[in-house]
């Protein structure tokens, strides 16, 4: 596992309730076995308000990636209300018992722009930057 690997997560348990979902996770850094990794959601059903345009929008709280780009053949938001964090051996294990199923990886240069993207939302704490 390592950042800017792309998973699916077929019951994700997602953090503010106790229901689970069919998921694509984003992960964001490749940190150290003492400290966690760090993941966002995606989806491909936009808010109303959310632009088709590709790119940075952390004032509005996502990162736009068009249809086809990257991995993703469906227009893609990734979200950044919620940074889900993992603790070391817990993804390693989700990785190796297939709960996470690698899918494929950004590109480095698109997986810095959405990084430096997150540091500049409000849906980031200062200890999740130091991960990043």
């Amino acid at each position: 596992m390592k950042r800017g690997e792309i998973f699916f997560c077929k019951n994700f348990v997602f953090s503010d309730t106790t229901e689970t979902g069919m998921k694509y996770l984003v992960i964001l850094n490749t940190p150290p076995a003492e400290k966690p990794f760090l993941g966002i959601l995606t989806t491909t059903k936009p808010r109303l308000n959310w632009t088709q345009n590709p790119g940075c929008y952390a004032p509005d709280g996502y990162y736009f990636i068009k249809a086809g780009t990257e991995w993703f053949p469906l227009s893609t938001w990734l979200k950044f209300n919620h940074v889900y964090e993992f603790p070391h051996a817990e993804a390693i294990d989700k990785e190796t018992q297939s709960v996470f199923k690698n899918r494929g990886c950004l590109t480095p240069d698109r997986c810095n722009s959405v990084v430096n993207c997150i540091k500049n939302s409000f849906d980031i704490t200062k200890e999740q930057i130091s991960l990043l």
